[in-house]
């Protein structure tokens, strides 16, 4: 759970996951067998690696801040319910109709398209097909279609000398422009996108008010890459655990008296 930062709502994990391929044309070759055999295998390894998060009430791509700006909703709590159909009637209210077009709009619009994996900017793209299927889910299945975030969420409660709680979030995104692995993903593209951006956001919320700072980083902006040729390892390191405590304990102390 996301504690008071969203209103109690709560962020999913995704630990396993399901890939159903859809082809352009009715038969394929025995190369496109194998090139989708190995599509899906890549697929599922990050889908399937415990850093996709999802949430039904909190647009987990947007900032604090930024959510707070939304004229419909802060927090997006409330989300939920005007999801759920009325229990008094067999049929969904106009409220919760209302409520599902707006979920449809967090997944769509609202969102920050940096950090929806998958995603595309362009229409006419090689997913052209894949993205209409897409459009056609969300329209016919608003409540099962919902955005994500690949990186990680975790959030706890502390108590201070006061013995009062605070709750404290993590929220870390990927940006899915320019995304990669070191020495493969390097320095920025002709659009500005650096390699492996990352946004990691820390917010505190103690029942009257709350703060949030927000970090990014990024390879080097500028035009640059590096082929791993010749790459060697870094050799073991190697920990001195006997002198460990006798020279963490200067260290520790420098740095409070820095405060």
């Amino acid at each position: 759970t996301l504690g008071p930062v969203a209103g109690d709502g709560k962020a999913w994990q995704v630990v396993k996951a399901g890939v159903v391929p859809v082809y352009r044309k009715h038969y394929v070759t025995l190369s496109e067998v194998e090139y989708e055999k190995e599509s899906v295998k890549a697929v599922l390894a990050v889908a399937s690696s415990g850093q996709l998060y999802f949430s039904y009430d909190y647009d987990l791509t947007r900032t604090v801040q930024k959510n707070s700006s939304l004229d419909w909703a802060h927090p997006l709590a409330n989300l939920a319910r005007r999801l759920a159909p009325d229990p008094e009637h067999t049929e969904i209210s106009g409220k919760a109709s209302e409520g599902r077009s707006k979920h449809q709009a967090v997944v769509e619009d609202d969102a920050d398209e940096r950090f929806l994996p998958g995603r595309r900017s362009r229409a006419k793209e090689k997913g052209e097909l894949a993205d209409g299927v897409l459009s056609d889910l969300r329209g016919a299945l608003p409540d099962f279609c919902v955005g994500c975030i690949f990186g990680h969420v975790s959030s706890t409660v502390v108590r201070t000398r006061e013995l009062r709680s605070c709750t404290v979030s993590l929220i870390m995104r990927v940006n899915r422009r320019r995304a990669g692995t070191r020495f493969i993903k390097r320095g920025i593209d002709s659009q500005g996108n650096a390699a492996c951006g990352v946004q990691t956001e820390m917010s505190a919320h103690n029942g009257e008010s709350i703060c949030a700072h927000v970090q990014a980083r990024g390879s080097p902006p500028v035009m640059w890459d590096q082929i791993p040729t010749g790459f060697m390892a870094s050799p073991p390191i190697r920990i001195h655990h006997t002198r460990r405590r006798s020279s963490f304990n200067p260290s520790s102390v420098s740095e409070i008296n820095l405060g």
